[in-house]
C-alpha cells in the first residue's frame, strides 16, 4: 500500500491553534477484471496449423493494469483441436485475475479443389480433383482415387489429405 503524511490544522475564535499529523495508508484489494475472448477458426486451405489471429483479452481495473502474461499470442501458429491459453492481469498492488480461453482450430474445409466436367454432368461422368498429384484422397463413395465417377445425383465430398493435415471439400452433383 502508500502511505500519506496529512497534517489536520485547527484554531479556534480566540486565536489558539494546533496541529498534528499523521500517516494515511491506503491499500487496494480489488483484483483486475479480465475479460478473454473464445476462438474458433476453420481454414478454408489445407493448413492445420494455421496463424490466428484474435482480439487480445481485455483487463481492467481501479488502480490500472501494471503487467500482463499471456500462455500464447494473436498471430502465433495453433494446432488442430481446443488450444488452452491462459491469460494473466496483475495490478501495481499485486493483485491478479487470469481467465483461460480455448483457440479451436477445426479441420479444414475446401473450397475449389473439387470440378465436375462437363459442365453439364450427364450418368456415368466424373468429376475430377483439381488439386496438384501427391494428395491422399478418400471420396464419400469409398474410393481413393483423383478422379471418380459421378453416378448418382447429390452431395459427394472428398477428404484431402496433405502431409497428416485433412481437409474436406464437396460438390453438389445435379440430377439427370
Amino acid at each position: 500500500g502508500n502511505s500519506y503524511p496529512v497534517t489536520f490544522y485547527a484554531s479556534d475564535s480566540v486565536g489558539n491553534q494546533d496541529s498534528c499529523t499523521f500517516v494515511v495508508f491506503l491499500w487496494d484489494f480489488d483484483a483486475p477484471t479480465v475479460n478473454c475472448p473464445n476462438v474458433s477458426i476453420t481454414p478454408t486451405t489445407l493448413d492445420c496449423s494455421p496463424v490466428v489471429t484474435y482480439p487480445d483479452p481485455t483487463a481492467t481495473d481501479n488502480c490500472g493494469i501494471a503487467s500482463t502474461f499471456s500462455s500464447a499470442s494473436s498471430g502465433d501458429v495453433f494446432p488442430l483441436g481446443a488450444t488452452p491459453v491462459t491469460y494473466i492481469a496483475m495490478d501495481s498492488a499485486g493483485n491478479a485475475d487470469t481467465c483461460t480461453f480455448m483457440v479451436t482450430v477445426n479441420n479444414p474445409v475446401l473450397n475449389g479443389f473439387v470440378t465436375i466436367a462437363p459442365n453439364a454432368v450427364c450418368l456415368g461422368d466424373s468429376f475430377i480433383l483439381t488439386a496438384t498429384p501427391g494428395y491422399s484422397y478418400a471420396w464419400s463413395t469409398g474410393s481413393t482415387a483423383q478422379i471418380v465417377g459421378a453416378f448418382v445425383s447429390g452431395a459427394m465430398w472428398v477428404d484431402i489429405t496433405d502431409s497428416g493435415c485433412t481437409g474436406r471439400d464437396s460438390v453438389i452433383v445435379p440430377a439427370f
